[in-house]
């Protein structure tokens, strides 16, 4: 596959290893992580330059928006022998630290440098899409999820691939030149408990997060063939938090529950289900999330739920970058290593099927279900 090539922004540089590996393993098609310069300016500026023709190429950005390890990279475990022209420990941590939004314009400058060099096509790959939590207007807020498509396209794609989307309307915010696939990791979450965990999912409920959630966490009962219980909600008049909403569940669940959102940022909405199950007889209550933010509080409240019996595992995919990459760090895993609730569930091999059947030109509607 000489004619498809792969550049990661740095954040996406360990999962885009993945897809590599996974195109090698199950296509028997050799694709490596195609040669590129990031360099950061003590402004903060990041550039990338492209270092190899990609005229008449497939291009594919892998980029991860959301990343726990880049944030602040701990020096103890940066590599002394990267970026061997920086002297202090300090310079290369600050070429390794991107936020969120350093994240999108280093994706934004790939796009544009690939489209510039007269690549065939450029897929933007982004497993969280960017900002997608602004797809509306609220009050006097902008709408950055459609300014992130518009950026996207401007800067030269083509395409975006990315996984289990917040919300549908997205989708409308690209002309009809830039094609969007929104891949689903229900059907690998689903494949994995009935592999790995079937006797724990012989009977059991199915609880929908909130009301939005409903139709996610009706897929899963379907698919299980167990029921739906819905959740809301409601006002608490009897606290005294800014957050004055309680989650309230329809009717009371089995021994063994189940619940489905695509994502859990600090983990409140999460813990308060939970508690709302345990209240109503629940036992065992697992849960399940395309894409882990596991921002502020999220992991010490996760913690101490899972100490206090309140949830016994979550099932987790590597949509979010959670990982060192041992090209810069000493240490290999994740950030997650040593806590028992969080189980990964990788979906490397989703978008590497997504990747070869797109380069291919294939059909990949069995991937959008």
């Amino acid at each position: 596959m000489d004619d498809l090539a792969i550049f990661p922004t740095l954040t996406g540089q360990y999962l885009a290893k993945r897809i590599c590996d996974s195109i090698k393993r199950r296509f028997n098609e050799e694709v490596k992580i195609s040669p590129s310069i990031r360099k950061k300016f003590e402004d903060g500026t990041i550039i990338t330059k492209i270092d190899e023709s990609v005229r008449k190429k497939d291009c594919y950005v892998i980029g991860c928006m959301d990343d726990s390890v880049y944030k602040n990279p701990p020096e103890e475990l940066i590599r002394e022998d990267i970026f061997p022209d920086l002297e202090s420990m300090a310079s290369k941590k600050f070429q390794l630290t991107r936020n969120y939004n350093d994240n999108f314009m280093e994706l934004l400058s790939y796009i544009n440098a690939l489209s510039s060099s007269e690549a065939m096509s450029v897929t933007a790959v982004v497993p969280t899409y960017p900002f997608a939590r602004q797809e509306r207007t609220r009050g006097r807020e902008p709408k950055l999820a459609k300014m992130a498509a518009e950026a996207m396209e401007s800067a030269g794609a083509n395409r975006i691939i990315s996984v289990d989307v917040h919300s549908p309307i997205i989708e409308g915010f690209f002309s009809r030149f830039v094609k969007f696939q929104n891949l689903y990791s229900s059907s690998t979450i689903i494949d994995y408990l009935k592999t790995k965990y079937a006797e724990v999912f012989k009977d059991f409920s199915v609880v929908a997060p909130d009301f939005g959630g409903i139709e996610r966490a009706r897929w899963y009962a379907d698919k299980f063939g167990v029921e739906l219980i819905k959740s809301d909600k409601v006002k608490d008049y009897n606290s005294t938090a800014k957050k004055i909403y309680k989650i309230e569940i329809t009717k009371d669940p089995k021994k063994v529950s189940f619940t489905v959102d695509d994502m859990i940022d600090t983990g409140g909405t999460f813990i308060e289900l939970a508690s709302e199950v345990k209240r109503r007889g629940g036992e065992d209550f697992y849960g399940a999330t395309s894409h882990p933010l596991l921002n502020g509080p999220a992991i010490q409240r996760l913690s101490e739920a899972y100490k206090e019996g309140k949830i016994k595992k979550i099932f987790i995919t590597n949509t979010v970058n959670h990982f060192y990459d041992p090209e810069f760090f000493k240490k290999e895993g994740s950030t997650l290593d040593g806590l028992e609730w969080p189980e990964w569930i990788m979906i490397d091999d989703l978008l590497a099927q997504c990747i070869f059947n797109v380069h291919n030109r294939m059909s990949v509607s069995q991937l959008l279900k």
